[in-house]
């Protein structure tokens, strides 16, 4: 594994971690104090795709899920995204319409 950190000019940054096969599997966004104040991480299909990421608050407590759909070609569909508590909140295509 490895990490790289992204500084911004206001002082925050951005510290990412990838596998052994350099996917990004978590980033870490830090305010200017250094206080973490939200967390993606990715989730990846055996065909090596994104299928889907969470986004947590600094405390870690999920915000939003994310779960990308596919064909039975492996080609992607669309993307769901839920609520904290599970509530399909809404759906976009793969090519960037809102669907649902």
């Amino acid at each position: 594994m490895r990490t790289e950190t992204k500084k911004q000019e206001d002082g925050s940054k951005s510290l990412y971690y990838y596998d052994d096969d350099d996917k990004e599997i978590r980033l870490e966004d830090y305010d200017i104090d250094g206080n973490i104040y939200f967390i993606i991480e990715r989730e990846y299909n055996n065909q090596g795709n994104c299928s889907g990421w969470v986004v947590n608050d600094g405390s870690g407590a999920l915000i939003k899920r994310f779960v990308v759909k596919f064909d039975d070609n492996g080609n992607e569909t669309c993307t769901e995204q839920y609520d904290s508590t599970g509530v399909l909140e809404g759906v976009v295509s793969a090519n960037g319409d809102n669907v649902a």
